[in-house]
C-alpha cells in the first residue's frame, strides 16, 4: 500500500468529521454535508485503490447512519418533550468523534476499520 492511499483514507474520515462539525455549527451547511463529502471522496478514487474504496465507503455509510440516527433523535425529542435530545445528543457526539478519529487512526496505520453502529447501506 502506498503512502498516498493512507493519506487519502485518513482525510476521508477527518474531512467527514469536519463536515459533521460544520453541519452542527451552521444551519446553512445542513445535514447533507457529511454524506456528500464522503460520497465525493469515495467516487474520486474508489477505482484506483481497494483500500480507499473500503475506507471511503465505510465513512459514507457511517455519515448516512448518523443522519438517520439524528433524524430519529430529532423526532423522538418532540415526542418526549426534549428528553431524547438531552440523552441522544451527547451520545451521538461521542459516537461521531470516537468513530471518525478511530477510523482515521486505523487508516493511517494501513489497517481496515469497521465503524460501530454503522448501517451498511452503500455496498
Amino acid at each position: 500500500m502506498q503512502e498516498w492511499e493512507r493519506t487519502y483514507a485518513v482525510w476521508t474520515h477527518r474531512g467527514t468529521l469536519i463536515a459533521c462539525i460544520l453541519a452542527v455549527c451552521s444551519i446553512g451547511i445542513g445535514f447533507w454535508a457529511p454524506p456528500l463529502f464522503a460520497l465525493f471522496m469515495w467516487l474520486g478514487k474508489r477505482e484506483r485503490s481497494a483500500f480507499i474504496d473500503d475506507h471511503a465507503k465505510e465513512a459514507l455509510n457511517f455519515a448516512i447512519s448518523l443522519v438517520i440516527y439524528s433524524a430519529i433523535s430529532f423526532a423522538a425529542g418532540f415526542i418526549t418533550l426534549g428528553v431524547a435530545w438531552v440523552l441522544c445528543g451527547p451520545a451521538l457526539a461521542i459516537l461521531t468523534f470516537v468513530g471518525f478519529l478511530s477510523a482515521s487512526r486505523h487508516a493511517n496505520r494501513g489497517a481496515y476499520y469497521r465503524y460501530p453502529m454503522c448501517l451498511r447501506l452503500v455496498g
